[in-house]
């Protein structure tokens, strides 16, 4: 984090350095009108190419980290289907985190659309925005009887063992051997 702000704040001197305030106040793209006037029309040519590489280059890294974040919360804390903590038997990778990771981004940016949409109208419409925060807090039981699950009914324990089961063929995976990884919970 003290790389990243050190970075930032050395960008903002070199741009008040390099800009009058008038350039900085009229520019849409700060970075580029920097790049033009510092370093010439080719750099701010090429800087959108770089800019589109970096952004590739940390999608990438979101994507592959993210799916293992979902693989470890179901593999040790629970708070996931079972079948999301397994590796998958050829290729030893996490491919059921794999396959949620895609899925997940959405859920979540449903959800903080619907937490703005929810907690925008409480100003202007309150009566509305109650009925807007008992159908988001309907949501409560499905916490308990599927991510905090203690004495689950012997029908729900019998059904998602079945689901894991088949999702375990057809997706070839297996649980981790727990003498290859060090449990968070442990």
């Amino acid at each position: 984090m003290v790389i990243v702000t050190t970075v930032y704040c050395l960008a903002n001197v070199a741009y008040f350095t390099v800009m009058t305030k008038e350039e900085l106040l009229d520019s849409d793209a700060v970075g580029m009108v920097f790049a033009q006037l510092s370093m010439g029309k080719i750099a701010a040519t090429i800087l959108p190419f770089m800019i589109m590489c970096s952004m590739m280059g940390s999608m990438n890294g979101n994507i592959i980290a993210s799916s293992r974040m979902y693989f470890v919360s179901a593999r040790d804390g629970h708070h996931l289907p079972a079948i999301i903590g397994m590796i998958n038997i050829n290729r030893y990778t996490p491919m059921p985190g794999i396959i949620l990771n895609f899925p997940m981004a959405v859920h979540v940016a449903f959800l903080l659309g619907a937490a703005a949409l929810t907690l925008t109208p409480v100003y202007l419409q309150p009566l509305k925005a109650l009925s807007a925060t008992c159908l988001m807090l309907a949501g409560v039981p499905v916490y308990f009887l599927l991510v905090y699950p203690q004495n689950m009914p012997v029908w729900y324990t019998y059904y998602a063992d079945m689901l894991t089961r088949k999702l375990q063929l057809i997706l070839q995976v297996c649980r981790q051997d727990r003498d290859t990884y060090e449990s968070v919970t442990d």
